[in-house]
């Protein structure tokens, strides 16, 4: 599934199964969280990746974990969007 892991103050490393997250999701959920935090991949091996969330400057560092979750749970709907367009 997913796991969080706090890689600082102001990001943290989000590591997602590649079977119940298709990339292309992962890319679009992060461009609908742009202007509350920056996104970077990571790749874990075969199974996972890893999405580095990093806060934007001047946001609010204690929203971390909320973006980390709704990022997730946009992701999810990504994919189930671009399951019903195939």
């Amino acid at each position: 599934m997913s796991e969080t892991i706090s890689k600082g103050e102001r990001e943290a490393l989000v590591l997602i199964d590649k079977e119940i997250y298709a990339e292309e999701a992962v890319k679009l959920a992060a461009q609908i969280f742009s202007a509350q935090a920056e996104f970077f991949v990571e790749e874990d091996g075969k199974e996972r990746t890893g999405i580095v969330i990093r806060v934007v400057e001047g946001g609010a560092v204690q929203d971390l974990r909320r973006i980390a979750g709704e990022f997730l749970n946009e992701a999810l709907n990504q994919d189930l969007r671009l399951q019903l367009v195939r």
